[in-house]
């Protein structure tokens, strides 16, 4: 879509509508210097070509990539593509194009962010799908349920270590 858009209400209604049949590409989200994508994945059908097999075999592939899990590859620094797009200073957040997707919301928030995290001792690295509030210009809040993640975070506490974790957002769908 070329014509502006308002992250408050109308980016999430647009996506809202599409839901489930259509992704969308918003090229110029008022007061953003960047675009938004939303619903790329709209379906099972797109999840399946995604992950390479038929519909009827999406349990049996998330099965195999839970138990065999691709190992990363690293990059150096200066090469990381996840890097190319940064977002620097003392208001970040106020950079991007956040929505706000509900009458009733607290506020802008970042509707599936990849949290990654990395446990103390052992070094696994977890990843979860959490939604994010902005709190502030440098500030997100999230809501952290029982299960591996809250257990990292409640390690790092134990050991008075700031737990370190990058969000991403716009992930390959088969991450």
């Amino acid at each position: 879509m070329t014509r502006e858009v308002d992250p408050r209400f109308q980016l999430a209604g647009l996506l809202t509508r599409l839901d489930a049949r259509a992704a969308a590409l918003f090229e110029d989200v008022a007061g953003a210097a960047m675009p938004v994508v939303g619903n790329t994945i709209p379906g099972r059908d797109e999840l399946a070509v995604a992950l390479g097999c038929s519909v009827g075999d999406l349990a049996e592939a998330y099965g195999r990539a839970l138990s065999a899990p691709v190992p990363g590859i690293d990059v150096a620094r200066d090469e990381a593509p996840v890097l190319a797009n940064r977002v620097a200073g003392d208001a970040p957040l106020d950079a991007l194009p956040i929505p706000v997707h509900h009458e009733k919301d607290g506020g802008r928030y970042i509707s599936a962010g990849v949290v990654v995290a990395r446990e103390l001792v052992a070094g696994a690295t977890n990843l979860s799908i959490n939604r994010l509030l902005v709190a502030g210009p440098a500030e997100l809040r999230i809501l952290i349920l029982p299960g591996r993640l809250r257990r990292i975070l409640a390690d790092a506490e134990r050991s008075g270590t700031a737990l370190e974790l990058a969000i991403c957002i716009g992930v390959d769908p088969t991450v």
